[in-house]
């Protein structure tokens, strides 16, 4: 197996061993859906086919599609488990659908008046020519007028908060990734902003950290994961370079997503943007 297939697999693995079900930023499914929701309405979208990438376990599929019966909705993720996981929790519910498949690549003939691709599955590869793949395959699933949620990593207070000490160019200086403290972060609470746990890469760019995995019938291992994570006009101008118009944007804590924050207030651990695909002719700019 090569490096980069090798890669992808732990990463799966990670994100298939972490306990969102327990993980206190993923208890806002409920706020978060009704704001969705809410929006769509307020911007006078008729939604009727929704896609959610990277769906994990499908909490916000499953909240949509049982707050909207009109809406169909399918979920999909690269990891087997989750999809598992979402599966039985929609047991009654008839329009909604979950798959594995990877947000990447998906080709189909299906087009969506809203898709979602929160917490972070632009920025789980490490590669940004993944993630902008990812982008690019939403707007090619959007019919024209349609929109797209988009959450990420605030990458700004990612720098704010980092102790200097773990801030260099790891290939050179590896000290700084030798010395960093292993933790089950990931696993247990999701907290990845725990300055006393990642690193930053001056050269990449990327976030490292070390993570931990036991105590869930398998084989307790540790793995270096690295992350991807956006300041606000970075990740505006992945979108528009796909031909995304941008139409609310701003820095939020998980639940409160109608509540702004400064870039570098300590809640403000995610960027949300909402963006639109013009119909044909029109301008974004």
């Amino acid at each position: 197996m090569n490096v980069v297939r090798s890669s992808e697999e732990r990463l799966k693995e990670a994100y298939g061993r972490m306990r969102i079900e327990h993980q206190p930023w993923a208890h806002h499914t409920e706020e978060e859906v009704n704001y969705i929701l809410g929006t769509m309405e307020r911007f006078g979208a008729d939604v009727r086919n929704a896609i959610d990438l990277g769906c994990g376990s499908g909490r916000h599929s499953i909240g949509i599609a049982s707050k909207d019966p009109k809406i169909r909705v399918r979920g999909v993720d690269f990891s087997a488990s989750g999809i598992r996981t979402a599966k039985s929790k929609a047991k009654g519910l008839s329009n909604v659908s979950f798959s594995v498949a990877d947000c990447r690549n998906i080709r189909q003939h299906d087009r969506y008046d809203l898709v979602l691709c929160l917490y972070d599955v632009v920025g789980s590869f490490p590669d940004e020519r993944d993630n902008i793949r990812i982008i690019s395959n939403a707007y090619d699933l959007l019919v024209p007028g349609g929109y797209m949620f988009i959450s990420v990593m605030n990458m700004e207070l990612t720098e704010h908060l980092a102790h200097q000490s773990h801030i260099g160019p790891i290939s050179k200086d590896p000290k700084i990734l030798f010395d960093l403290k292993a933790s089950d972060i990931m696993q247990r609470t999701g907290n990845v902003f725990d300055p006393d746990h990642y690193a930053i890469d001056t050269v990449t760019g990327l976030v490292f950290r070390k993570e931990q995995f036991h105590s869930d019938g398998r084989l307790s291992v540790e793995y270096v994961i690295r992350d991807k994570r956006y300041r606000r006009d970075e990740l505006e101008g992945l979108l528009t370079g796909a031909g995304f118009e941008i139409i609310e944007s701003a820095y939020i804590q998980a639940g409160r997503w109608g509540q702004p924050l400064a870039s570098t207030d300590p809640r403000a651990k995610e960027i949300l943007v909402i963006a639109k695909k013009p119909h044909p002719g029109a301008s974004n700019v």
